[in-house]
């Protein structure tokens, strides 16, 4: 296993942590209101974003920090684990019209 070390100062490290992680989030969040809108209900953007971001930063440090089967469950929590957390999310934290 290796140490991942960077040049970057601290805003460079948080800016790259914001887009990696947060803009991914955000983005599923929205598409999964916009997407899973019904007539009578509707997502909410903050929770789905705060889980999905919690799922996706998990998902970059297995595959970061592993190797072999880590980075294969890295993998898996991104591609599948991530969508599956977006869906889940926007269904329980729903606002009825």
């Amino acid at each position: 296993m290796f140490a991942l070390r960077t040049r970057c100062r601290g805003a460079g490290t948080l800016a790259a942590g914001v887009v990696s992680v947060g803009l991914p989030a955000l983005g599923g969040s929205i598409v999964t209101r916009r997407y899973g809108r019904t007539s009578r209900s509707h997502g909410r953007v903050v929770p789905s974003a705060v889980t999905a971001g919690m799922l996706l930063t998990g998902g970059y440090l297995m595959m970061i920090e592993s190797d072999g089967a880590g980075r294969t469950a890295g993998t898996v929590v991104l591609a599948v684990g991530a969508p599956l957390a977006l869906t889940l999310a926007d269904r329980v934290f729903r606002i009825l019209r």
